[in-house]
């Protein structure tokens, strides 16, 4: 289901995905969301322990009644082993639309650099990624937000001592990858794990907060000064 929920936190809608006979999806792991003017896309790209074999993004009709129109298979052209561990770069948790492609961002929970991997939108056979850029995060991706207008690129973040990042592209271009430059910014928030970020303007954004054990979970709207 998708929730719709006004500033004060409460829920003004609930529209449930309308399954689809030939396609069957199943939540795994549902991470991030994104869109265009015809399409939802769904991550279901959690991969925790890099064992899964069974990575996907789910595309969702907007226009025809929330209808699930397609699987997009994915997996990395550079795993060998599937074995499970605790740190490997197989996570991927932010997706963005950016032109005609869908980006996505890894969690990398080893050397915690975040590769970027280009994504058809098109399902068809399972497509194989390949990282096109390498950003030094210093920290682990869960979310991320483009706003096409001002090619701005925003996404958030957090580290293994439990502190929250906000990182931002300014004038993110897909054809310069190694061009685009990065500012990160420490949110001051205690208890916890902020895991999206939506953009408001070129300085102001939502980001949301998962409980994990660690606190309620909140939306936050901060500023950057």
């Amino acid at each position: 289901s998708l929730y719709v929920f006004n500033k004060e936190g409460e829920i003004i809608e609930t529209i449930g995905l309308n399954k689809n006979p030939d396609f069957e999806i199943e939540n795994n792991d549902w991470e991030d969301i994104t869109n265009d003017n015809e399409y939802l896309f769904v991550a279901d790209t959690g991969n925790n322990f890099g064992n899964r074999d069974n990575l996907n993004i789910i595309r969702i009709n907007k226009g025809a009644d929330f209808i699930v129109d397609g699987i997009i298979e994915i997996s990395y052209s550079d795993q060998e082993s599937f074995f499970p561990r605790p740190k490997h770069k197989y996570d991927a948790e932010a997706i963005i639309v950016i032109e005609d492609k869908i980006a996505l961002f890894s969690k990398d929970r080893e050397n915690l650099n975040t590769d970027l991997y280009l994504v058809n939108k098109t399902p068809n056979e399972q497509q194989i990624l390949i990282s096109k850029f390498n950003y030094k995060v210093g920290s682990l991706i869960t979310g991320g937000d483009y706003d096409e207008d001002s090619n701005l690129l925003a996404l958030v973040s957090y580290s293994s001592k439990g502190d929250q990042y906000l990182i931002i592209f300014e004038n993110f271009e897909l054809n310069s990858l190694e061009n685009n430059t990065f500012k990160k910014f420490k949110i001051p928030l205690d208890q916890a794990q902020i895991e999206a970020v939506k953009i408001i303007d070129e300085k102001t954004f939502w980001v949301t907060s998962e409980d994990e054990g660690i606190g309620s979970p909140f939306m936050y709207k901060i500023e950057v000064k």
